[in-house]
């Protein structure tokens, strides 16, 4: 029999994709524990697209008290805590975090490193899961489970700026980032396959994080306005882009992960890291890998191959 808890509380932080391939986890919470009460202590940007009963900011300052020791833990978190009866933190300082975590509630204290053990072949969603099932909760059927935004809020938001979308045409949204260089495809192969892309009458959407928006020439360089570039002011709006297109096509990073989640067609370009551990979830989901994982050698022509057989199978 599934073992299900009154309140439990789930922490974590990290960045867009960490946080959108531990929401399985919290899918399985939800199901096995369907009348109990959820806090989710993650970052403040995926608030927006999750539910639950509490929310805590991570990164805020009355979480990052957890971490200093003496420090003084803020009430209303204190009481959160306190009336938990199930608190998993994943988290690789674990010994620290899960004595302090320990003085603060009677309930079960499950801190669990994130990273894959060495030698570890499994998607990380499996890993992720295990402290779950190590405790007995059904995690039979996990999903990424987002709220997404409503269609009010779709309209109003294409409404903020001016677009070039034909809307005949197949729309491809590119990300060219991801939070580390050497996951990165070169800008310059990432110019030159959205050049051919508007060649062939495709719809281009050409999204950029913080990282990207200050070197976006880079990306757009040569390219006429008929590229429609967009910066997202909150990982909302990042997940109405990509759901409203055909195909998303970037490298192994967050916006993948939220495009796969929200049941867009994904490409991800994989160079050094394991796409069997690291891969967007989903039968939607795509993958070219670089020669000796240096994506450096992936070249244009084979990306441009590859989005015309994922559109033909459309």
């Amino acid at each position: 029999m599934a073992i299900s808890f009154e309140t439990v509380t789930i922490m974590r932080s990290g960045a867009l994709g960490d946080i959108v391939l531990t929401l399985p986890a919290v899918s399985s919470v939800k199901k096995s524990n369907q009348d109990s009460s959820l806090h989710l202590i993650f970052p403040k940007f995926i608030s927006e697209l999750t539910s639950a009963d509490y929310f805590t900011d991570v990164g805020g300052i009355p979480v990052s008290a957890l971490y200093i020791a003496d420090s003084e833990i803020p009430h209303d978190l204190r009481k959160l805590l306190a009336k938990t009866h199930l608190l998993l933190a994943y988290s690789t300082d674990s010994n620290f975090l899960e004595s302090r975590l320990q003085q603060l509630t009677d309930g079960k204290v499950v801190v669990w490193d994130p990273r894959p053990p060495t030698g570890y072949d499994q998607h990380i969603t499996k890993h992720l899961l295990q402290p779950l099932q190590n405790l007995g909760v059904s995690t039979l059927g996990s999903k990424v489970e987002l709220c997404l935004p409503d269609g009010k809020m779709l309209s109003n938001h294409l409404k903020t700026r001016q677009r070039v979308i034909v809307p005949s045409r197949k729309v491809i949204a590119l990300h060219p980032g991801s939070s580390n260089v050497s996951k990165c495809w070169p800008p310059e192969k990432f110019s030159q396959l959205i050049r051919l892309l508007v060649d062939v009458d495709l719809n281009v959407i050409l999204l950029l994080g913080p990282v990207e928006k200050e070197h976006f020439q880079q990306f757009t360089r040569g390219i006429t306005t008929k590229v429609d570039i967009v910066m997202p002011s909150s990982v909302a709006q990042l997940a109405i882009e990509l759901r409203n297109a055909d195909l998303f096509v970037g490298n192994d990073s967050g916006p993948g992960h939220l495009a796969a989640a929200v049941g867009t067609t994904t490409l991800s370009l994989f160079g050094p890291t394991n796409p069997n551990i690291w891969g967007p979830i989903g039968s939607k989901a795509h993958i070219l890998i670089a020669q000796g994982g240096d994506l450096k050698k992936m070249d244009v022509e084979t990306v441009f191959d590859s989005i015309f057989e994922i559109l033909e199978q459309q």
